[in-house]
């Protein structure tokens, strides 16, 4: 995922069903991972886009 960062990608999302985490990187920012969520919004080229992880995380 930092490749895709230093790459120019401003918003990547680690999504990992089996643990039940979402990890969100962002350029000049450490990781923010996050504990069973139940959705998680764009920011960014993606502002106002909420994916629902219902589906992918129970």
């Amino acid at each position: 995922m930092r490749r895709y960062i230093t790459a120019g990608v401003l918003l990547a999302w680690l999504i990992d069903p089996i643990e039940h985490t979402v990890t969100i990187y962002r350029p000049d920012r450490e990781p923010e991972a996050r504990q069973n969520p139940v959705s998680v919004a764009g920011k960014g080229p993606v502002e106002g886009f909420v994916l629902d992880l219902d589906r992918i995380i129970s």
